[in-house]
């Protein structure tokens, strides 16, 4: 019988306390709180009042030294109190539909991955200009993540849950498998919300490329040729540069994930960033607006007609996934319309208490699980968020020069926005996808407020492209 060793999910936070007091929040958040939120499992808890994991126990004295420190120089904006609303909506459903102990421990989840996150996000990136090596951190975590689980690939088993689940016998190592494949999901609970993290993390990486921000290559991967010799007497030496091969091992784990969700979000991102990043961009980017209304129509009759099928046919997985997720949305909406206001609360293991319709007890649609949760005025805080923010991104990116890292930061974040709106739709905002969210809308407020500190003034270099695959597109 495997051991407990819950109590071990505190240590981060004793390590993070340690290093602000010695080396600033910033360098906490840096090195230890942006590590444990990504490799380590969201799923160990300490066995106390809170439950708080790794990340949770982590941020938490990060953001007081931060406060204790800069919480007088606090600039307030609307995005500030939409991210309040959003997490004291939440918590208030829960106190209207259960009891208050249970609404505590929800109101200490939602400020240690909502709104902790955020604060550290947008005071530190203004403050210590670290806006580039936070790119690169969750850069290189994420790339090893994906390197680290092709052998959850080839062998189903997961390295990353398999050796803690031996501590914290109540984590969930199962596996996901489609179209005979595993599907990774490394430290992230879910391959759904391993491939938004993972292709959020390409984002970051080509927003480093594009302002020339990491140089040099990977040291064993760059070889000579050893044929020709140029009139120096030097070989050629062929490398691939550490941004492109973050770039391909973050693609590669994406599609490891075999998940259309992430993969659908990060299309529509990356149409929208080309569109923005064009030369004529305000001229495109109208001329592409009234198009999409103009085909939206098809679009909508067409999709309709594509999922009005069995869900039980057996003939085509990806259509019945589509025809399970509209029968849930019409069944569920019935449900959520009878307590409209404040949803039906959940219970201590975080399972909502709505009552389940018969054979469809997975709500593979966060707006709807929120609705149905935690009522209206949550769901609505939080597309107001989501519509808010990216609004602002885009006017920024329009006004500003279109090489300016500042405005390349803009259209990555605002991608970034895209991804997660539409990739939440098809599975839950859970696990590390919450705080991370939460991050990029704390470092989005951050640019937007004082864009020459958040990014480096550097000039974007033009890049010498020796080899054909090294021009990728968006």
């Amino acid at each position: 019988m495997p051991i407990d060793f819950s109590m071990l999910a505190g240590l981060p936070g004793l390590v993070a306390l340690i290093v602000c007091l010695r080396r600033g929040p910033a360098y906490a958040f840096l090195n230890v709180y942006l590590p444990v939120l990504l490799l380590l499992p969201d799923d160990c808890r300490m066995p106390i009042s809170g439950q708080l994991n790794f990340a949770e126990s982590a941020i938490i004295p990060i953001a007081a030294v931060y406060l204790w420190q800069e919480g007088r120089n606090w600039e307030w904006s609307l995005t500030d109190f939409l991210v309040l609303a959003f997490a004291s909506l939440v918590v208030c459903s829960e106190y209207m539909n259960t009891e208050y102990w249970l609404a505590q421990h929800l109101a200490i989840s939602m400020t240690t991955t909502v709104i902790l996150p955020y604060i550290v996000a947008k005071g530190l990136i203004v403050r210590e200009r670290m806006g580039v090596e936070i790119a690169k951190r969750i850069t290189v975590l994420a790339t090893f993540v994906a390197i680290v689980s092709v052998y959850q690939f080839r062998m189903t088993a997961n390295p990353f849950t398999d050796f803690v689940s031996r501590l914290f016998p109540r984590i969930d190592n199962g596996a996901s498998f489609r179209y005979g494949f595993a599907r990774i999901s490394g430290p992230w609970t879910h391959p759904i919300l391993a491939g938004i993290i993972l292709l959020f993390a390409y984002r970051t990486a080509r927003w480093l490329e594009w302002t020339g921000e990491w140089r040099g290559s990977v040291p064993f991967l760059s070889f000579s040729l050893g044929t020709t010799y140029d009139r120096h007497g030097r070989s050629p030496i062929v490398s691939i540069s550490k941004v492109r091969f973050c770039e391909v091992a973050l693609v590669v784990g994406s599609l490891m994930t075999i998940s259309r969700g992430p993969w659908l979000g990060a299309a529509m991102a990356a149409v929208v960033m080309m569109l923005v990043r064009t030369r004529h961009r305000t001229y495109v980017t109208l001329l592409a607006f009234f198009a999409a209304v103009i085909v939206a129509f098809p679009i909508y009759y067409a999709f309709d007609s594509y999922v009005k099928v069995d869900r039980f046919d057996g003939s085509n997985e990806a259509r019945e996934s589509a025809a399970y997720r509209r029968e849930m949305i019409e069944q569920y909406m019935v449900v959520a319309e009878e307590r409209p206001e404040w949803g039906w609360g959940s219970s201590v293991t975080g399972q909502g208490l709505y009552p389940r319709v018969e054979n469809m007890d997975s709500i593979d649609n966060h707006y709807l699980l929120l609705a149905l949760i935690s009522g209206m005025f949550s769901l609505a805080a939080l597309v107001l968020l989501l519509l808010w923010v990216p609004v602002r991104l885009l006017g920024f990116s329009l006004r500003n020069v279109r090489d300016e890292p500042a405005t390349s930061l803009a259209v990555t974040l605002l991608g970034s926005f895209i991804l997660f709106a539409i990739a939440i739709s098809t599975a839950w905002l859970g696990a590390q996808t919450q705080p991370l969210l939460f991050i990029i809308a704390g470092w989005s407020e951050a640019l937007l407020l004082a864009p020459s500190f958040v990014t480096a003034k550097v000039t974007s270099p033009v890049q010498e492209v020796s080899y054909g695959f090294e021009r990728v597109m968006v």
